[in-house]
């Protein structure tokens, strides 16, 4: 699970063959890996623990977010031998609610995550319907 004290980082790898999936937990990438198998039942059992809390559903959707922003980074540089360069914020409404994300950037600056533009035209269209 992710732990704020020690800054664990979770990444998923998906088992086609069987319905069990690896995790990944590091305290640091590159280092030391242990990984942890979980069936679907208790990837679910997880998810329902998480969405019991009262910003729960922020909390998955901040994390399902990001996570495909990285791996589409990940695709990005692999295709036109870019590389990573940390994060930049960006806030966005969901659930009724403003959160902060952490977009992925690359070294040339010419990645541009496909859910940011869906997000923005979401925007874009609410604002033409609230105000016409």
């Amino acid at each position: 699970m992710y732990s704020e004290k020690n800054k664990m980082i979770l990444s998923q790898k998906v088992c086609k063959s069987q319905n069990v999936f690896n995790f990944v937990l590091t305290k640091k990438p590159k280092l030391k890996q242990r990984y942890m198998r979980f069936t679907q039942p208790q990837i679910y059992e997880v998810l329902e623990q998480v969405l019991s809390k009262e910003d729960g559903l922020e909390q998955i959707l901040k994390m399902s977010l990001e996570s495909l922003m990285k791996s589409e980074r990940q695709l990005h540089n692999e295709s036109t031998s870019d590389s990573s360069n940390g994060y930049r914020t960006r806030m966005v409404f969901g659930s009724g609610k403003l959160f902060e994300l952490r977009v992925p950037r690359t070294r040339y600056e010419n990645f541009y995550p496909v859910i940011l533009s869906l997000i923005k035209n979401q925007d874009e269209e609410s604002r033409k319907i609230a105000f016409k």
